[in-house]
């Protein structure tokens, strides 16, 4: 197979894979919100401004990223997004208080934008 066709799809698998992890962090919240809540002794409604936290600052950043993405690399952006917001996905395992955790999810809403902003483009 010639080197020209590995690339559109190796692209396409990396940005399927990156997309599914996206939706999947971004949702997994749902699943173990009774867990959150008894850990960190939180009311429906604290869990509700994760969620909208999270929301704000992924609609606030996005449109900073597309001219970023005009400017420089958009795979550069999209890579240094997803170690972003992977790197505090995995701070949530040193998450102690619901503060710590309300602005881990805000800027994991911000690092998540960097990809649904450039990827479709």
């Amino acid at each position: 197979m010639p080197q020209t066709d590995l690339q559109p799809r190796t692209a396409l698998i990396l940005l399927t894979a990156l997309n599914l992890l996206n939706y999947v962090d971004r949702n997994v919240l749902f699943a173990v919100q009774p867990l959150v809540q008894d850990e960190f002794h939180v009311t429906n409604a604290q869990i509700g401004y994760l969620t909208s936290a999270f929301l704000a600052f992924y609609m606030i950043a996005a449109p900073f990223v597309g001219p970023l993405a005009d400017r420089y690399s958009r795979k550069l952006i999209i890579v240094l997004g997803a170690v972003f917001w992977s790197g505090l996905t995995l701070l949530t395992a040193v998450t102690h208080t619901y503060t710590e955790l309300l602005i881990r999810h805000t800027l994991v809403g911000v690092g998540e934008a960097t990809f649904v902003t450039i990827a479709p483009t």
